[in-house]
């Protein structure tokens, strides 16, 4: 009896689960799945990142929130997924850069321009290191006659080395500058490069050779040789001189990157110039000491140095 009881008790709670239909097939009912408390997303914060490979996961798991809510739709269990599989990477500090801005030099200089101002400023750093005091009376020379005058009458055998240093700089460094300003003006001389240096190198000693005899032997004609020999010493003042000046503006057109580099060769032209006014200056001023007659004067000038030049320029430009 005890039995029977037990056996109507099961029945009844296998009848509120089990729903009979005509097809014979069992249907379980529907039950309401609870997500789990742990289900959910971990904050984020806003330096950090997620990984990429993690975040298609997470939006799944936020889908599946969203479906669980919805009392129409079937859905088998699936098991949480847990945060642990979220990878937080912390963004590291990114470290400060200098950037340097860059700018390409279009005109490049070959490098035996550069042996040439390395010469010429060994040249000038013995000068300046040995023969300061002879460097400060030559800067002085060219605009103060007494100063040229006493050099001249006290020419000493301890000058000759300086003398020499600075004649050798002002050939090469006028002779680059020439080189220069052919260049830059597009005219050309067969060959090109070291060899047309050379060319304008050897030019200038035998203009400057000739030059200097020509004065001579007028000196000797007009008997004026003592006075042509202070002209001489004068002009191989200002040459001197005029290299020193000279170095600067032909390291400029060489090797800063110039958008017009004429206004540049302008400027060392205007310097040779004006050098060039001061020795005729100092010529006639020389001269006149001597009362030398005024026609002889302007022919004097005129042939020995307006004439070279008119030369030089048809042989350049013709």
């Amino acid at each position: 009896m005890l039995q029977d009881t037990r056996n109507d008790t099961i029945l009844k709670q296998l009848h509120q689960s089990v729903e009979i239909h005509l097809s014979d097939s069992i249907q379980f009912t529907r039950q309401l799945i609870v997500p789990p408390a742990d289900l959910h997303t971990p904050p984020l914060k806003t330096n950090d990142t997620i990984n990429r490979d993690f975040f298609p996961v997470l939006q799944k798991q936020v889908s599946l929130e969203r479906l669980i809510s919805r009392d129409d739709v079937n859905l088998t269990p699936i098991p949480p997924i847990q945060p642990e599989r979220v990878v937080l990477l912390t963004e590291e500090p990114v470290k400060p850069e200098i950037i340097l801005p860059e700018r390409k030099i279009e005109r490049g200089s070959p490098d035996w321009q550069m042996g040439i101002f390395i010469f010429a400023l060994i040249l000038l750093g013995t000068v300046r290191l040995f023969f300061a005091k002879y460097l400060g009376q030559l800067l002085d020379s060219t605009v103060n006659y007494i100063t040229a005058s006493r050099m001249f009458r006290e020419r000493s055998l301890s000058l000759v080395h300086a003398s020499f240093r600075l004649d050798i700089m002002f050939y090469i460094v006028f002779s680059l500058f020439i080189f220069h300003s052919l260049q830059v003006f597009h005219i050309k001389l067969h060959p090109v490069g070291i060899v047309s240096y050379v060319f304008i190198l050897g030019g200038l000693i035998a203009y400057f050779g000739l030059k200097k005899v020509a004065y001579y032997i007028q000196g000797n004609i007009s008997r004026t040789v003592q006075e042509t020999l202070e002209f001489l010493f004068n002009m191989n003042i200002y040459n001197r001189t005029l290299g020193l000046f000279l170095l600067p503006v032909s390291l400029i057109v060489a090797f800063t990157p110039l958008s017009r580099p004429e206004l540049v060769i302008f400027a060392g032209m205007s310097i040779v110039c004006v050098f060039y006014l001061l020795l005729i200056f100092r010529g006639i001023k020389i001269l006149m000491r001597k009362h030398f007659s005024i026609f002889y004067m302007i022919l004097y000038l005129c042939t020995l140095e307006i004439l070279p030049l008119l030369f030089l320029y048809k042989l350049v430009l013709g």
